[in-house]
């Protein structure tokens, strides 16, 4: 497997299912499911409040895409007021609550997305993304949600398995390879943004043009392991008014608060709505807000910190 070598009529009663016929530092000490390129998404904060259905309500901060407002699950990311219409279900569970969907989908292999409504859960298959989400009707009460992709970290590359970027940007083939050879050989050339690797024929798939893991498409069973290539150097984020780097940390300056489980976009979120927060490190899914200034002098960058995040507040 790639990138192990990197380690580092009546309804039924609820709940039954139904199939839908054809029609360095202590930040090491965590690692994330949830990463999240920064640049690519609007940060919003969404106000607390109960939604419908009894969808969770785990966190303050959302992404906007495509007019829909994303908020991070334990398992998924999901909105409310959008739909994959007509798109890859193929299994309904009767009277549910909205907040029961996300586990539906979490427990089927074969669930890469959900929608909800009026006390249906509708499982879905085929890897649909954010941007192949419908916006519906404000107060329609139908909630959609895309499993998340469990992404690892190695020095150069976010990488997963049984995920792909199809049909993007592909510009090179490198034919029997191994899995783990195909992040080196994207590090390699210039062009290269992204990369993808399929068991299936041993061939690494090179890919160009702008790419984030949300364009990334969950592929159970595929045996596709797909990778995006990181940024060296700091980057500005134009969207968190921060700049970045990656395998970067500021061990022990100024850490106040931690948030667990969390996405790197959620790390910048945080900060941004804290006016104590001066600078932050995110590390395998733990967000440290820090405080009393910092400067891209005071980072400590390299192997030691490979597989973290950290930010300076503009």
């Amino acid at each position: 497997m790639c990138c192990v070598a990197f380690r580092h009529s009546a309804k039924p009663e609820a709940g039954n299912e139904v199939p839908v016929h054809e029609g360095a530092s202590r930040h090491m000490l965590r690692r994330s499911t949830k990463q999240v390129d920064e640049a690519t998404v609007k940060v919003d904060l969404i106000p607390e409040g109960s939604a419908a259905g009894g969808v969770p309500h785990r966190e303050l901060q959302g992404v906007t895409l495509n007019g829909i407002n994303w908020r991070f699950g334990e398992s998924a990311v999901w909105a409310m007021d959008c739909d994959f219409k007509d798109k890859g279900d193929y299994k309904q569970v009767y009277n549910t609550q909205g907040s029961q969907c996300d586990p539906i989908c979490r427990a089927d292999p074969s669930c890469t997305n959900f929608a909800w409504s009026q006390g249906t859960c509708y499982l879905k298959k085929g890897g649909f993304i954010y941007s192949d989400a419908t916006r519906l009707p404000s107060g329609s009460g139908v909630v959609c949600g895309v499993r998340n992709i469990d992404w690892q970290q190695s020095f150069t590359a976010s990488w997963a398995q049984d995920c792909d970027f199809t049909n993007m940007g592909d510009y090179k083939q490198v034919y029997n390879t191994q899995g783990e050879q195909c992040d080196p050989l994207c590090m390699s050339d210039s062009s290269c943004t992204s990369f993808a690797w399929s068991r299936a024929d041993r061939t690494c798939y090179l890919k160009n043009g702008k790419v984030s893991t949300f364009d990334a498409r969950k592929l159970p069973g595929s045996g596709v392991t797909c990778g995006v290539k990181k940024p060296t150097g700091w980057q500005s984020n134009p969207f968190s008014k921060t700049i970045t780097q990656w395998n970067c940390d500021f061990p022990n300056m100024g850490d106040y608060k931690q948030f667990y489980n969390q996405p790197t976009l959620a790390c910048g979120s945080f900060c941004n709505a804290d006016s104590k927060c001066t600078h932050y490190t995110w590390s395998y899914g733990t967000c440290y807000l820090k405080t009393g200034g910092a400067k891209t002098s005071d980072a400590r960058t390299g192997t030691s910190y490979y597989g973290a995040f950290c930010a300076i507040k503009g």
